[in-house]
């Protein structure tokens, strides 16, 4: 199934997509992520987003990859809600800086996995931290939707 797919039959029946779709999808997400601290919350929306960002010299993402899940790929579907832009677009010099430090260039320019700035304690420096607690609050918001009756 196609994206527009997706999008048309979101559009036609919302109420019956978010009940039937997603807030199961959001359930699963909540039961995978869920932790004792917000950080340790992060960490598990991280992981499960599987992020890597490709920096040129100046700063400046040149792309990406994410395997994320299901309820991922549809909340950037249906919400607009794009996965990549928790990761930011451009780097400061001294973001570029940490990254020169910590990861090794290639020919097409910086390589970085999410999970590495996870692993430095960088995500609230890089302003990912609060990005990831925004998908997670999207993700509570839908699991409260979860009818009891199936």
């Amino acid at each position: 199934m196609q994206s527009s797919d997706i999008s048309f039959l979101y559009h036609m029946e919302q109420n019956i997509f978010l009940q039937r779709v997603m807030v199961p999808l959001a359930a699963d997400m909540y039961n995978k992520a869920n932790a004792d601290t917000e950080e340790e919350i992060v960490k598990n929306i991280m992981e499960l987003l599987d992020l890597e960002a490709k920096y040129a010299e100046d700063g400046t993402c040149v792309g990406g990859s994410q395997s994320c899940m299901k309820y991922f790929w549809l909340a950037q579907i249906i919400y607009n809600d794009i996965i990549m832009d928790v990761i930011p677009d451009d780097l400061t010099k001294e973001q570029m800086k940490i990254i020169e430090a910590n990861t090794d260039r290639d020919v097409e320019g910086w390589r970085i996995d999410a999970s590495l700035l996870k692993e430095a304690g960088l995500l609230k420096s890089f302003g990912i931290y609060d990005k990831l607690l925004a998908i997670w609050q999207n993700i509570c918001q839908l699991k409260a939707e979860e009818r009891s009756d199936g």
